[in-house]
């Protein structure tokens, strides 16, 4: 997937950053963040390692928070572009619950979410993405299409949302896999409540069983 390019508020200096601003600074976020994590990077550390001035900085990314979502987003698209590789040869519910088990185990092993965890702020951080644009679009544009998959063989119920269960499933996602080491969650925990807590509250209701009224 190919990520909006963000216009920036005033023109920015092109002939030092290049014809790829965003692309650049997320570069050196990237270095700094590997460096010094998520909470002791500054923007200043950000401009230093892209060789500009830190108000070039401020062109592009109003803020620091605005600088963390550019590295999670990004490193979600190709989180899910590896997954979605991985249970291409799955159909139905069996492959909603590979990809969200794949998902939370990417999450809890992942440099930068580990990082993330590191700073302390996870809780605020899942907050945060619930409500993020890009951040919600590259997860739908993923889960769409196999949860409408699944929908359409009856292995999955066609009673709730699409996008209410996409923010379920994402949600459980990140919640085991940024928890799971304080937790003390093994590969085989998590694969059981995502199996048990995600797979089975997506399967259709049986017959005659009560439902929630919509």
């Amino acid at each position: 997937m190919k990520l909006a390019e963000r216009s920036p508020s005033a023109p920015g200096p092109k002939p030092v950053l290049g014809d790829q601003p965003i692309d650049r600074l997320y570069e050196a976020a990237l270095v700094c963040i590997d460096r010094r994590g998520f909470r002791k990077t500054s923007m200043d550390d950000i401009a230093r390692e892209a060789g500009v001035s830190r108000p070039t900085v401020y062109t592009y990314f109003r803020s620091k928070k605005d600088v963390v979502l550019e590295v999670i987003v990004r490193q979600a698209v190709d989180l899910l572009a590896d997954v979605k590789k991985k249970v291409s040869r799955r159909k139905g519910l069996d492959r909603v619950i590979e990809a969200a088990c794949l998902g939370a185990l990417a999450t809890a092993r992942h440099r930068y979410f580990r990082a993330l965890i590191a700073g302390g702020e996870a809780t605020a951080w899942i907050a945060e993405l619930s409500v993020h644009e890009r951040f919600r679009a590259v997860e739908q544009d993923f889960w769409r299409p196999i949860l409408q998959e699944s929908i359409d063989l009856g292995q999955v119920r066609a009673d709730r949302d699409v996008d209410d269960m996409i923010d379920w499933i994402v949600f459980q996602q990140f919640t085991l896999g940024t928890f799971a080491e304080a937790l003390r969650l093994s590969e085989v925990d998590i694969r059981e409540r995502i199996t048990a807590y995600v797979g089975r509250s997506l399967q259709p209701p049986h017959p005659g069983s009560d439902t929630v009224a919509q």
